[in-house]
């Protein structure tokens, strides 16, 4: 059987991507802006801090754990994979999407391995996942908001309208998640989409279990995102009460997930926010440091997976 272009070129793609993951690693190590600040924090860390880290290093293993859980998940009616296999393609999805714009070559390099035929699906099915996860920071993040202008709320007709508002544009945004299993069905017989229906159908198809499913774990890893921010938190010496924690740090993903940015400019956003949210050096070193560990180190271990990998994954591999 004759190559398709694809296999015939996933060596040179594969060398790509690499060459682009790891330009812009050395640029962030290049033009990270706080390495005078790392002395003093080294000095002063005691013997309880580092049990911190450690607790939030075998997290990074929950949270790509859940997250493999969920892709596994999404594609159990396009190409049922085993688990080993989902969680290759999602590092090297992180490998892909390291360098590009809100990490959007991530939903190219997760489909990268799939067979002929179900890659651009894979893709939709990506995106399904990225909305489930944003849907979940939605609902954490505007559940902080609504916690805070409740505790400030007064006759100030402005602040009902905030929250009125807050509110609306949530249960907006719920009703077109929740219901997408109904009306992606009926987008896919609207005879102008009959073109495109073949790539979007296993999106627009997907069966309201697995919403929900997917929906639960995006849920659950974020809990585990937060833990291990707030973990850094501590062994970075940031003195955070839980209760604020359950308002601040929600409200700074919620700003994260939802600002644009490219490869080049994303751990300095991530350290403004966390500085300007939560305050202190440490609070934006523990940022910095979360972001290291679920991207950095994984796109690592994600470029080691695509330099082994010379074919595609077969189903049930």
């Amino acid at each position: 059987m004759q190559k398709g272009w694809f296999d015939k070129y996933f060596t040179a793609i594969k060398v790509m991507i690499m060459l682009c993951a790891y330009s812009y690693l050395v640029y962030m190590l290049v033009t990270f802006k706080h390495y005078d600040q790392l002395p003093a924090v080294w000095n002063h860390l005691s013997a309880h801090r580092w049990g911190y880290l450690a607790a939030a290093v075998v997290l990074w293993l929950a949270n790509w754990g859940i997250e493999t859980c969920k892709w596994q998940t999404l594609l159990t009616q396009l190409q049922p994979l085993s688990f080993l296999s989902s969680l290759k393609s999602v590092f090297i999805g992180i490998t892909t999407g390291f360098f590009t714009p809100n990490r959007i070559g991530e939903t190219a390099g997760r489909a990268l391995l799939l067979q002929d035929g179900n890659r651009i699906q894979g893709m939709t099915l990506t995106l399904v996942g990225a909305v489930a996860q944003n849907f979940t920071s939605l609902l954490f993040g505007f559940s902080a908001i609504m916690g805070t202008v409740l505790w400030e709320l007064n006759t100030d007709k402005l602040q009902y309208t905030a929250l009125a508002v807050i509110i609306g544009c949530f249960i907006g945004f719920a009703s077109l998640y929740f219901t997408l299993p109904l009306w992606g069905k009926r987008l896919l017989h609207i005879t102008w989409l009959k073109k495109i229906t073949p790539y979007v159908q296993a999106a627009l198809s997907i069966p309201y279990s697995t919403l929900i499913k997917v929906t639960l774990l995006s849920m659950v890893r974020y809990v585990v995102y937060c833990l291990q921010f707030y973990l850094l938190l501590l062994f970075f010496g940031v003195q955070l009460a839980p209760n604020m924690a359950l308002i601040l740090i929600p409200l700074h993903y919620l700003a994260v997930s939802f600002t644009p940015s490219i490869a080049f400019s994303e751990v300095g956003i991530r350290g403004a926010f966390a500085g300007f949210i939560i305050g202190g050096v440490g609070a934006v070193l523990a940022s910095i440091s979360v972001w290291c560990l679920n991207y950095v180190f994984s796109m690592m271990v994600g470029s080691i997976l695509l330099l082994c990998t010379k074919k595609t994954i077969n189903v049930k591999q």
